[in-house]
């Protein structure tokens, strides 16, 4: 199951990075109204599985992503994401927190997405949009160190991954946009899958 798993996602792996050179060579190879960059930063709840919701905590993210308009409301996007986690040490059941450290949980996503752009008319600077995508989406957790001696080792996973989104643009200049974006990404991951709310904000150019 494992071997399967690893080689399912080194597949998708090279095919998304195929995308992304294609991608890549697509937008530089067009005028500048045709690319759009972003980054963003927010907040990241884990959903999923049970054992994840429960004994971690919300934690920031960052990610960023380049964009080929395909029409006016419609684009192609290839983005990243990565968000850190921290245990919640009184939840995972340590009478002493203090006596603990690591456990700390990271995520990494790198999806390809449409994006379809809810424009009441076609010069519109603020529209809602929506957003679907899939990747890969990958999770680890860092080994949970007690001061006394002892290590509680966590196993990760990288899987095949869905997500949605939906936000609103704002635009604050010529070429730049602020958007929020409320979005939720599902991993495949092999034990049992994982889920992920998140909340972003950020800085679109074009």
């Amino acid at each position: 199951m494992a071997v399967s798993n690893l080689t399912a996602t080194s597949l998708l792996v090279r095919l998304l990075l195929v995308a992304l050179m294609c991608l890549s060579t697509m937008v530089f190879g067009q005028s500048t109204k045709k690319m759009s960059t972003y980054i963003n930063s927010g907040l990241s709840l884990p959903t999923g599985p049970e054992d994840l919701a429960e004994n971690w905590q919300a934690g920031f993210l960052f990610g960023g992503g380049v964009g080929y308009n395909l029409s006016n409301n419609a684009e192609l996007m290839a983005s990243f994401l990565i968000g850190r986690h921290p245990l919640d040490k009184e939840a995972f059941g340590f009478s002493n927190p203090d006596n603990v450290v690591g456990g700390t949980t990271s995520l990494l996503t790198l999806f390809g997405n449409l994006k379809l752009n809810l424009r009441s008319q076609a010069a519109a600077r603020t529209y809602p949009y929506v957003l679907f995508g899939a990747g890969l989406f990958s999770v680890a957790t860092d080994d949970i160190m007690l001061n006394r001696g002892g290590r509680i080792r966590r196993e990760g996973d990288n899987a095949p991954g869905l997500g949605g989104g939906l936000g609103m643009t704002f635009g604050v200049g010529k070429k730049l946009n602020l958007f929020i974006e409320g979005n939720y990404s599902y991993g495949f991951t092999e034990v049992s899958s994982s889920s992920m709310l998140m909340l972003k904000l950020g800085l679109h150019a074009n």
